[in-house]
């Protein structure tokens, strides 16, 4: 299997990829019911696709096999006042991790942290976070990521 990955660009093919991608992945993993204008919610993907990939605050990379799409990873870059142990500043959260059904156990997604790591030291962050799926959290574990304590979260609406 001839394995390509590249970093996603602004383009309108890359955007309408990775709301595709980002689709299939909420149709799949969501524990909440769609909102009941889909396509309204599909518009909203795209949209911050489009900035976010435009401004340099997303970074996104898709793997191909064989020339099909398979998978996609994200790498979100945020910076946070320093801190004696993060002097920069700099963090990357990790999202839109998706291996399409037929692909998966191929090894697609450490391929793609792996591009993630590479990625997430070019911009300085001291450390990479994520929110893990019940399937996703094996691959972490192994990969390395330990899961962190002490994060309280306030839901705004």
């Amino acid at each position: 299997m001839k394995i390509e990955i590249r970093k996603a660009e602004a383009t309108e093919e890359d955007i309408e990829l990775l709301t595709s991608l980002r689709m299939k992945m909420r149709a799949e993993r969501e524990e909440v019911p769609p909102p009941a204008d889909l396509a309204k919610f599909r518009e909203q993907v795209r949209t911050y696709f489009a900035e976010s990939l435009s401004r340099g605050s997303f970074i996104s990379f898709l793997l191909f096999a064989d020339g099909k799409e398979a998978a996609c990873s994200g790498l979100c870059i945020e910076r946070h006042p320093p801190s004696y142990s993060d002097p920069e500043g700099f963090l990357g959260y990790i999202t839109n991790m998706f291996t399409l059904k037929e692909f998966r156990g191929n090894g697609f997604a450490r391929l793609l942290l792996d591009e993630i790591r590479k990625e997430a030291k070019k911009h300085h962050c001291s450390k990479l976070m994520l929110n893990a799926s019940r399937m996703g959290r094996p691959l972490y574990e192994k990969y390395g990521f330990k899961e962190v304590s002490g994060e309280m979260v306030f839901p705004l609406s």
